[in-house]
C-alpha cells in the first residue's frame, strides 16, 4: 500500500463517518426503515476505510520503529495481511536492509 492510497482511505474514513453519525439526527426526518438500511450501507465502507486509512499509517509506524528488532520484522513478514498495510517506502526500506 502506499502512503498516497492511505490519505486517500483516511479521507474516506471521515467522510463516512460523518455521514454514519450524522444518519441519526436525519433518521427522524427520513424514517427509521430507511435509515437502518443506510446505517447499514455506510458501516462497511466506514469498516475498511478504517482498516487501510488508519490503520496502516500506524502499522506502518510500528514497523518503522522496529527496524533493530529482527524478530519483530520476520513476524510481520510472515503476516501477508500485515505486510499488505505497511507503506511500500517502508517494505523497500526493510527489504534493503
Amino acid at each position: 500500500m502506499t502512503a498516497k492510497s492511505s490519505i486517500a482511505f483516511s479521507i474516506a474514513f471521515v467522510a463516512c463517518g460523518m455521514f454514519y453519525f450524522s444518519e441519526a439526527f436525519f433518521s427522524y426526518y427520513i424514517g427509521d426503515i430507511y435509515a437502518n438500511y443506510i446505517y447499514k450501507i455506510l458501516f462497511l465502507p466506514f469498516f475498511i476505510s478504517f482498516i487501510f486509512g488508519v490503520a496502516s499509517p500506524l502499522i506502518t509506524i510500528s514497523v518503522k520503529n522496529t527496524n533493530n528488532s529482527t524478530e519483530d520484522i520476520e513476524y510481520f513478514k510472515t503476516n501477508p495481511i500485515i505486510w499488505f498495510l505497511v507503506w511500500r517506502e517502508i517494505r523497500e526500506e526493510v527489504d534493503r536492509g
